[in-house]
């Protein structure tokens, strides 16, 4: 059987309008909390609070890198205070939000400088010069395909 959130294909649209909250997605699809968690764990693997999490992470480091100062990644971005975001920041990335953009520019100064010389295959990290805020939605995507197959076969 099929469920209204089968058919939503901005989830990240939808995420960013909650405020990154789970609740307020749930409220924003038409259904429960208890059902959007049922939902993301039988499609995806994982429940929304993760994932949105994921997603705010990648959009605060997005932020900083277009040049937006801390405060304005905090106030965007709906973290209580500076601290919160700084705590949430460094144990998402490992590192502070100063050290991150500081690499990030770093190795997007070394492509620009060697650029005919640049492989894909070299040392840099592949998230730091894709889109990385997409790769969450590409990994839900790619499980909710994956949970289809899987039912699919299970129903055979």
């Amino acid at each position: 059987m099929q469920s209204r959130l089968d058919l939503i294909d901005d989830w990240l649209g939808l995420a960013r309008r909650a405020g990154y909250d789970a609740a307020r997605l749930a409220a924003h699809c038409g259904v429960t909390r208890r059902w959007l968690d049922h939902f993301f764990l039988e499609n995806f693997g994982f429940n929304p609070g993760f994932w949105m999490h994921q997603v705010r992470m990648w959009d605060a480091f997005r932020l900083l890198a277009e040049g937006r100062s801390i405060k304005e990644a905090c106030f965007e971005l709906q973290f209580k205070s500076k601290a919160h975001f700084l705590h949430r920041f460094k144990r998402h990335f490992k590192c502070t939000p100063s050290e991150m953009i500081a690499l990030y520019r770093k190795n997007q100064s070394f492509r620009a400088q060697n650029r005919e010389h640049y492989t894909a295959e070299q040392s840099i990290p592949q998230w730091l010069h894709e889109q990385p805020w997409k790769l969450a939605l590409e990994t839900l995507t790619r499980r909710r395909i994956q949970s289809a197959a899987t039912a699919d076969l299970i129903s055979e």
